[in-house]
């Protein structure tokens, strides 16, 4: 199995959080899975843009745009869907406006304070999946070849 680029573990990590916390029971963990999720696909997308070009497979973007695409969460799957995604040709699994709708869940919780009710498995389990295939995207791969069992933790955290 590929050992993941060094800048993957920080949104892998992010992933396997929030999946501990989904896969418990109470409603509380599944609020907090789903703010785990929407933190990793922001990670995610903050890190590539800051990485240098010959880390991203030689991709290099304008300085200015990196700047104005860093700016905020839209912003940035701004850049995923209509800049990075379009460029490569690739068609995306999960739909923009579906990252947009779990984001807004995870501002009205973590921004607002305001208790989801509805934001038991349904909401987790649907947003789960999101940055998984957003990571995977960033790294090129074929769909479904990278999944969160792959590597989780950076080798040099691992014990021996």
């Amino acid at each position: 199995m590929e050992t993941p680029e060094p800048w993957v573990y920080g949104p892998l990590e992010l992933i396997k959080h929030a999946d501990e916390h989904q896969l418990a029971k109470g409603d509380f963990d599944k609020r907090i899975a789903l703010i785990g999720y929407d933190n990793a696909i922001e990670v995610s997308i903050r890190t590539f843009l800051q990485l240098h070009p010959t880390q991203r497979r030689g991709l290099e973007y304008p300085k200015d745009h990196v700047n104005t695409w860093l700016t905020n969460y839209h912003s940035l799957l701004d850049f995923f869907f209509d800049e990075f995604l379009t460029n490569l040709g690739q068609t995306p699994q999960i739909a923009k406006n579906t990252y947009i709708h779990y984001h807004d869940l995870r501002n009205n919780l973590y921004h607002k304070g305001k208790k989801i009710r509805t934001c038991r498995t349904r909401h987790s389990r649907r947003s789960c999946s999101r940055p998984i295939h957003l990571l995977s995207a960033l790294r090129c791969e074929r769909r479904g070849t990278f999944t969160r069992d792959s590597h989780t933790s950076h080798p040099e955290h691992q014990e021996k």
